[in-house]
């Protein structure tokens, strides 16, 4: 009966899609060529403005460097999930780029997903060079799955100025180096898996790619729009309570003066 506000809500009565972002953290993403910010600046970026735009998917974390982690489960918990993307440090995982590895650890943990959906988006600039799963085998255990996979290689060629702080010593690392890699295999893991292809050369061109696998992964779903009574009582409480200490205070104040 005291004073409340009607907010209304979305509940979902489908589940939405998983999808995990596997991220190339090796020192190469540190090249400065996506309109002044590295190529990993970018692309925490980019996945966190997806978060996002998706509340209702979940969401999940690798990385990949000399090995692959899973550094976040698919989730919907967006605090978790935008904490984790925002600590990821060029080199965390070794100077190498282990493309089956990363593949490998993304398809373990969509493997037994029940989502109606199941997307791995893999974000690199290298050459496979590290590892023990080679690209091509992670790739045909993907396409088995019936995992949708998107890989978008990242950055331009010819010389780049890169600059990074290596993470076990702690040194400032900077210079240029000569950006190229080999945009064949990567297309060619995206067909073996089944999947698409996206060159990305460009800040611009890598807002393009995100934006088709937001345009393409997605599901539709059931909502229900629902009304939840919130009360006022305490804040109103607190607000009359201060009015009237501040009212006792003035009146004080000003009988004092007088008398």
């Amino acid at each position: 009966a005291g004073p409340h506000r009607i907010a209304s809500e979305t509940k979902y009565l489908d589940r939405g899609a998983d999808i995990l972002f596997v991220l190339d953290i090796s020192p190469s993403m540190a090249a400065l060529d996506m309109d002044g910010k590295n190529r990993l600046e970018a692309a925490r970026e980019l996945v966190a403005r997806f978060a996002e735009r998706r509340p209702s998917d979940a969401l999940g974390l690798a990385a990949l460097g000399s090995d692959a982690a899973l550094l976040v489960p698919p989730t919907v918990d967006r605090t978790a999930f935008n904490e984790r993307l925002t600590a990821l440090e060029i080199g965390e995982l070794g100077e190498g780029t282990a493309l089956g590895m990363g593949l490998a650890v993304a398809a373990l943990h969509l493997e037994h997903s029940r989502a109606p959906l199941r997307s791995l988006v893999l974000i690199t600039d290298g050459e496979n060079n590290a590892g023990a799963i080679h690209p091509r085998s992670a790739a045909e255990i993907v396409s088995s799955m019936g995992i949708t996979v998107w890989i978008i290689g990242v950055g331009s060629f010819g010389e780049v100025p890169i600059e990074y702080t290596d993470p076990e010593s702690g040194t400032l690392r900077s210079g240029s180096f000569n950006s190229r890699f080999d945009q064949e295999s990567l297309r060619d893991i995206a067909r073996t898996a089944g999947g698409r292809y996206v060159r990305a050369p460009s800040a611009e061109a890598f807002d393009q790619a995100f934006s088709a696998v937001d345009r393409v992964e997605s599901v539709v779903r059931r909502t229900v729009q629902a009304e939840r009574r919130i009360s006022l009582f305490f804040p109103v409480m607190a607000a009359g309570m201060i009015l009237f200490a501040l009212a006792a205070c003035i009146r004080r104040l000003l009988l004092g003066a007088l008398l």
